[in-house]
């Protein structure tokens, strides 16, 4: 009944988030369209092999994002990853795809964030027992908040945003009452391995 009761919270609060989000995006998205640099509907593009692997990479991270909220499932993304590597092949506007998958990670990343912030808030955590609960959700909360900052950051100016995601995670499972990231709950771990695959 307790475990019910936290996954009906979980959901309410996730809910109350992408209002949220849907104002977080339009102050800090409105003008980053044009800073991913989109090329012109007739400029032909030429996929190289570190061009390949930057969308492979982007794709990977979105799908995993998808992933961790049973969107898709991750058994799923090696075969999405390769007909995106046979589309992105043939394509002559990669970097034009590319913007759009980016534009995806900046809203969907967020959204994982504002959600985690809005759990803490609101009380909906379960925390690890090894410290204080209110130690746990004052770290989270400025941890998350840090986060937030960097995560638009890392996507608008192609940073990495694995370390970010990976941490979110972290927090994530110390809301459902673990102190270590377990593998179950890490999302993002297998990136570098998925792409590798999905580039041979």
């Amino acid at each position: 009944m307790w475990a019910q009761a936290i996954s009906a919270r979980r959901r309410r609060v996730r809910s109350v988030a992408v209002g949220a989000l849907i104002l977080l995006l339009a102050a800090s998205t409105a003008g980053s369209a044009a800073d991913l640099n989109y090329p012109s509907e007739d400029s032909p593009q030429i996929l190289r092999s570190d061009a390949l692997r930057e969308a492979l990479f982007d794709r990977a991270v979105l799908y995993s994002l998808r992933a961790a909220f049973d969107v898709i499932e991750s058994r799923d993304i090696p075969g999405l990853l390769q007909i995106d590597r046979a589309q992105l092949v043939s394509s002559d506007r990669a970097s034009r795809e590319s913007g759009a998958v980016r534009e995806d990670l900046l809203a969907e990343g967020s959204y994982y964030i504002v959600s985690l912030r809005y759990l803490v808030e609101f009380g909906g955590a379960n925390w690890p027992a090894n410290r204080s609960g209110a130690e746990y959700e004052r770290d989270a909360a400025n941890l998350l908040e840090t986060l937030q900052g960097q995560w638009l950051d890392a996507v608008l100016n192609n940073g990495d945003p694995l370390t970010i995601l990976r941490q979110v995670d972290l927090i994530n499972a110390w809301t459902q009452g673990y102190a270590i990231l377990p593998a179950e709950l890490d999302h993002f771990g297998d990136i570098e391995s998925l792409v590798a695959q999905a580039m041979r």
